[in-house]
């Protein structure tokens, strides 16, 4: 099998952007489910609403070595410094105004709790699951990029409905 020069270019261009993605990715921290909220300091709160499906409330634990930035628009969220932990949660249960919410901790890559991540839960025949997002913290130093989004299957229906 002879491999022509335009083949080889085009392997090695594909190589190339394979290995330029996979550095690019960076590293992404991670979240566990919480029974029992015991929440402790003082946090900057984040209340993300795209609508009245997309709604996050996240909190960022203040004096830690990260800072929660959320990658939209400034249009579609509010921000609020120094907030005490029981009035963060309260915000942030008022703002998503739902009977069930899945709080969530966000762990540092050493496994200590940086902030939370409060989402509303659904009724499983609507979505067809309870849990509808894919949220991912993403750091870059100590920055963290916050994605808010609804899993693939979720956006599918929500825009079918929508039209």
């Amino acid at each position: 099998m002879i491999i022509t020069k335009k083949y080889r270019c085009k392997a090695i261009v594909l190589l190339l952007l394979t290995f330029s993605m996979s550095c690019a990715t960076g590293n992404f921290l991670k979240t566990e489910v919480m029974t029992e909220p015991d929440i402790k300091g003082n946090y900057t709160v984040f209340l993300y609403d795209e609508g009245w499906l997309k709604k996050v409330a996240v909190l960022d634990l203040e004096g830690d070595d990260y800072e929660f930035q959320i990658l939209g628009s400034t249009h579609n969220y509010s921000v609020t410094n120094n907030v005490p932990a029981d009035t963060a949660l309260k915000e942030s249960l008022m703002f998503l105004n739902t009977m069930q919410v899945k709080l969530r901790k966000v762990l540092s890559e050493e496994g200590r709790v940086v902030g939370y991540q409060l989402t509303p839960q659904f009724q499983i025949t609507r979505f067809g699951t309870a849990e509808i997002f894919e949220n991912y913290y993403r750091v870059d130093n100590r920055n963290v990029y916050v994605s808010i989004g609804l899993k693939h299957s979720v956006e599918k229906s929500y825009k079918r409905r929508l039209y």
